[in-house]
């Protein structure tokens, strides 16, 4: 070969070094690029859409439970003079009516990134992947960080949007222990028959309502065979849609030929 050919090899492969040497670094610059991006996106706070997205996967999947036939061996809550309807109605519109709301928050969210990051959201999954809720303190905090605060956060803005004001007249809800309710007392409800606990509306003007009541049947610490065996048993849906309505109550009345 000679020295003019050396050359030209020469010259070639320094080409080709520098050219493999090139996209090298350009696949590392896109590379840590791409790695700053996915950061700063899971550091950024998140829209509506997201948010939902992530309260779903990070949050609310992180809940486990006792496997079948591990539950704790308590006896179930005793319902005996507890209240609940005397009527179950079907809710013909709850798809227009979830759509209605839905369109609602959607407009008050716009694509405005106020809610907690990605990562936000992955620490408080943390919370729960590790451990198994075997005690009702465990769904305490699951309900407070996986369902009340996320809905508080995702009403807020409706809260806030003057024009949504008229149709939610409304400024907070939130939801309290019977515990945690001091005006509560004996001669309100018995202490055996009173609810767990409390969804409490706070109007425009400040002033405070019972929006909902709730109670807990303590069905997490029941494995599924358990609970399927002890529903057997129980008759509470025939009970409430053969109850006898009064026809000389107007309401009731209404509400029995809605049902038919």
């Amino acid at each position: 070969m000679s020295d003019k050919d050396r050359i030209a090899e020469l010259e070639r492969l320094l080409h080709e070094v520098t050219r493999k040497s090139e996209r090298l670094r350009e696949e590392e610059q896109r590379k840590h690029e791409r790695l700053l991006e996915e950061d700063r996106r899971k550091d950024q706070k998140s829209t509506l859409s997201e948010y939902l997205y992530y309260c779903h996967f990070h949050i609310y999947l992180k809940l486990r439970l006792p496997p079948p036939g591990h539950g704790l061996p308590v006896p179930a809550t005793p319902v005996d003079g507890k209240f609940y309807p005397k009527r179950l109605l079907p809710w013909r519109t709850f798809a227009h009516q979830r759509e209605l709301r839905f369109n609602d928050l959607r407009a008050a969210c716009a694509q405005d990134r106020r809610f907690l990051s990605e990562l936000d959201t992955k620490i408080i999954g943390r919370l729960f992947e590790g451990t198994i809720a075997e005690y009702i303190s465990d769904l305490w905090n699951f309900e407070r960080f996986a369902i009340e605060q996320p809905v508080g956060k995702i009403l807020a803005p409706i809260w806030d949007d003057k024009g949504l004001r008229g149709r939610y007249p409304f400024a907070d809800i939130r939801v309290k222990s019977a515990g945690e309710m001091p005006g509560f007392g004996e001669h309100i409800i018995a202490r055996e028959t009173r609810p767990y606990g409390f969804g409490i509306q706070t109007s425009l003007d400040g002033s405070e309502h019972y929006a909902f009541v709730f109670d807990y049947q303590h069905d997490y610490v029941l494995s599924v065979e358990h609970l399927q065996e002890a529903l057997q048993m129980e008759t509470l849906f025939e009970d409430v849609n053969a109850r006898v309505m009064s026809k000389s109550d107007t309401r009731q009345g209404n509400a029995q030929e809605a049902w038919q």
